[in-house]
């Protein structure tokens, strides 16, 4: 019995270690992530220099876009979509009637970014995933090269 024992805790111990250094390696040591074009707030700068305010604002409820998109080896932002849209307080009729509007808005946008520096995993180029929110009414602007 108790070599039983000692050969499932030698098993357990064994994986429990292999499995955080498999951990350290894949995210800490090894992962470089994409980076957009520019200054640390270009991607700020870019999207707000392109979203049509009109779309985004037509309803005065405030709502949150959650969108999931990733950087492929190339550095092109692909396979973009919502995870999830919510609106903040009370939740009425204009966001409803609006909402793909203002979708189909945000979306126009973001598959017009450029090509982001891949990032890199083990010293070769990965695929990253992302995810981004966007407030609508879009009013706080952030980008600090926006002109009013």
């Amino acid at each position: 019995m108790k070599k039983w024992l000692i050969i499932l805790l030698s098993i357990f111990t064994l994986n429990s270690h292999s499995q955080i250094k498999y951990s350290e390696d894949a995210f800490i040591d090894g992962e470089e992530f994409p980076i957009f074009p520019g200054k640390p707030d270009s991607l700020k700068c870019f999207l707000e220099s392109n979203f049509n305010y009109d779309i985004l604002n037509v309803c005065g409820d405030k709502n949150i876009y959650v969108i999931r998109f990733r950087v492929d080896t190339t550095g092109t932002a692909t396979d973009f979509g919502f995870v999830r849209s919510y609106p903040i307080g009370y939740k009425s009729s204009c966001f409803n009637a609006n909402d793909s509007t203002m979708r189909s808005e945000i979306l126009r946008v973001l598959k017009m970014m450029p090509k982001w520096e891949p990032g890199y995993l083990w010293g070769k180029k990965a695929t990253v995933w992302f995810t981004i929110q966007i407030p609508t009414p879009y009013t706080e602007f952030q980008c600090q090269n926006k002109e009013d």
